[in-house]
């Protein structure tokens, strides 16, 4: 395969190429996303490899790349562009690379592809956070995704980061790190999502989870959430302990009502090339009684492939 070329002109050139075939492809009907997709399923595997490379032209052009292929039809890379009244329901954009990073199995000492994934990811977060965060509503309303699918996009992709905070590699441990830190971050706002997140740890009792735990609770003393925490834990242990008694409780009991926390009023633009804050009320109370309502497990990408 041309993209896998090792030499960086011959990589351009390969790329130009994938361009040039994608803004001429039709693509009208669901099985030919499908069928899409599955072609381009190696060529993005390749991609995400060189995401890691050791050259730095070759290692962003290929984070660009992928990118404009999560832009869907807004990107460099939309199909069906060139074409005249083409119609092109495109291939998925963020769920189909999203696919593409957590669908295959990838061994723990194959550093390079594991580097790869989390560089991508990185920027993900980063340059679409609307697409992951529960908190952060996108301004194309006619686009934007419900909160539950959001969060199971951002679990899926920390699980993937968890998996290699223990990694041999020293820059694919210190990366899945600080994903998950910066992350953390991202949803202190949402007390219900960051509890979760330190749930997560408890998996290991490893050196790097167990630091991993206390610069969690740091960031939540710091932002002054760690009350609200540790009231979503004895929450969590008393409906455990309430689905014991279940055959004991009478079908007519109260129920209990969950605690407030503070609202958050985060609103984010996107555009081509960056985003724009702008004020948007959007309750974290309500988001965390719907996310709740949820399965918290791992989850994998809603992509249709």
């Amino acid at each position: 395969m041309v993209c896998a070329d090792p030499v960086y002109k011959v990589y351009v050139a390969a790329l130009k190429t994938l361009r040039a075939m994608l803004v001429y492809t039709p693509c009208h009907s669901l099985a030919e996303r499908i069928k899409l997709q599955r072609l381009l399923r190696p060529v993005v595997d390749t991609i995400l490899v060189k995401c890691a490379d050791a050259n730095s032209r070759t290692s962003q052009l290929s984070i660009s790349t992928l990118l404009e292929l999560c832009k869907g039809q807004a990107g460099e890379l939309a199909v069906g562009r060139e074409i005249l009244k083409a119609g092109s329901i495109g291939i998925g954009g963020v769920d189909y690379v999203l696919n593409c990073i957590l669908g295959n199995q990838t061994e723990s000492n194959n550093w390079q592809e594991l580097l790869g994934r989390l560089c991508l990811i990185d920027r993900l977060l980063l340059e679409f956070p609307a697409e992951f965060y529960p908190h952060i509503v996108s301004t194309d309303v006619s686009q934007a995704e419900p909160v539950e699918i959001r969060y199971k996009k951002l679990l899926s992709l920390l699980t993937f980061a968890l998996q290699s905070i223990d990694n041999s590699h020293s820059m694919v441990g210190k990366l899945s790190r600080r994903i998950y830190l910066s992350s953390a971050r991202m949803v202190t706002t949402v007390p219900h999502v960051f509890s979760k997140l330190l749930e997560m740890l408890s998996v290991s009792s490893s050196t790097h989870f167990t630091r991993m735990r206390r610069r969690l609770m740091a960031i939540a003393d710091e932002v002054e959430i760690a009350e609200a925490i540790q009231l979503g834990v004895e929450d969590t242990l008393d409906g455990q302990q309430d689905s014991f008694l279940q055959a004991s409780v009478p079908s007519d009991y109260p129920e209990t009502t969950e605690k407030s926390s503070p609202e958050c009023t985060i609103h984010l633009e996107k555009t081509g090339k960056g985003l724009c804050a702008t004020k948007l009320s959007a309750s974290s109370e309500d988001i965390s009684e719907r996310l709740a309502s949820i399965s918290v497990g791992p989850s994998s990408s809603t992509t249709t492939e």
